[in-house]
């Protein structure tokens, strides 16, 4: 993976689709990273703990799959757990 990023290897793996829908992006539904262990929950911005989404795909799983109420303390300046 050496002079890659880690969201250009997770496209690739993927194929460049939403591994939900199996759609391209687009400029109007781009391509997004889920972290299938969220980042408020210990996961990390890795190969094995990253999926690609398209951003429709990716806002109706959040919008359905309510994170537990089990959150840690959020720091400063960090995104609410669950919210992509």
């Amino acid at each position: 993976m050496a002079g890659r990023s880690v969201r250009e290897a997770v496209l690739e793996r993927d194929g460049h689709k939403c591994q939900i829908c199996g759609r391209e992006g687009t400029k109007r539904n781009p391509l997004t990273m889920h972290h299938i262990i969220y980042r408020c929950q210990g996961g990390r911005s890795t190969l094995d703990n990253l999926v690609t989404w398209c951003t429709e795909c990716h806002r109706e799983f959040h919008r359905t799959h309510p994170v537990s109420s089990k959150k840690k303390k959020r720091k400063k300046g960090r995104r609410k757990c669950g919210r992509g």
